[in-house]
């Protein structure tokens, strides 16, 4: 039987510094630390490490943060992006030098993963080259505490399979999987169970559209993903969003 590590991948690197200042950064990471950690603390199983790769503007910018994560049970290993090369990656593979797989299970800075989901990842039968996919799951509005149904399309709830030795090659890497990010083009992929992930709307997702326009358009990304229906979920809401590690008024 292959052996393997888990490693959840989330990044602040999507845009650098001189698009979004260093206020952007703040903020976003406050809202990491409020939702997504908080539903990876809250996962059934403990058995991963966390992967967060930062854009280099923010090298500095984020130091004492990184220390705070570093007092956590769970493993975290920071890289940083220049270029589309990744910088800093000794720590991050060594964790994995003994295993034959590694299972990369992404999730954006901003969202969460129910407390069952890297459970019923590594009840799968774990082969590389395999994809798994959460379709569909909630929306939250932050500033209005509104919850949605969420149609996922090719969202980001996808996560790869990879032998160790394509994973710490960073050229190999980006082959292994051509048709990523749109994970449902694979044709090793598997669609695990719904509702196992919110996508937090709040002020500052992206600089150009507000969190009313991800409601009523879906995510401008390609991703083809959108609210299923405008009905917001009234009952049991607290009950649902308490899988996730959030407490509401």
């Amino acid at each position: 039987m292959k052996t393997y590590k888990h490693i959840v991948f989330t990044r602040f690197d999507t845009h650098s510094a001189s698009r979004f200042d260093k206020d952007w950064l703040k903020y976003r990471l406050e809202i990491f630390k409020k939702y997504t950690l908080q539903s990876l603390l809250n996962q059934d199983i403990k058995d991963f490490a966390v992967w967060i790769r930062y854009c280099e503007d923010y090298k500095d910018e984020v130091k004492e943060f990184n220390k705070y994560l570093k007092t956590l049970s769970i493993p975290f290993f920071f890289t940083y992006s220049k270029d589309g090369i990744d910088y800093e990656t000794e720590e991050l593979y060594d964790y994995v030098k003994d295993v034959d797989l590694v299972i990369e299970t992404r999730i954006d800075s901003d969202d969460m993963y129910h407390k069952t989901a890297l459970a019923e990842i590594e009840n799968q039968e774990i082969e590389e080259n395999k994809i798994f996919i959460f379709q569909d799951g909630y929306l939250y509005r932050e500033l209005t505490d509104r919850l949605y149904f969420y149609e996922g399309g090719s969202g980001p709830f996808y996560i790869c399979v990879y032998p160790k030795e394509i994973f710490i090659n960073q050229k190999l890497k980006k082959e292994y999987f051509p048709y990523l990010p749109d994970a449902s083009r694979s044709p090793n992929k598997k669609k695990l169970s719904d509702l196992k992930f919110v996508v937090v709307v709040h002020d500052k997702n992206d600089s150009r559209y507000t969190a009313e326009d991800v409601i009523r358009w879906g995510f401008p990304s390609g991703s083809f993903s959108k609210v299923k229906d405008y009905n917001e979920i009234r009952r049991n809401k607290k009950e649902i969003l308490n899988e996730f590690k959030i407490w509401t008024n």
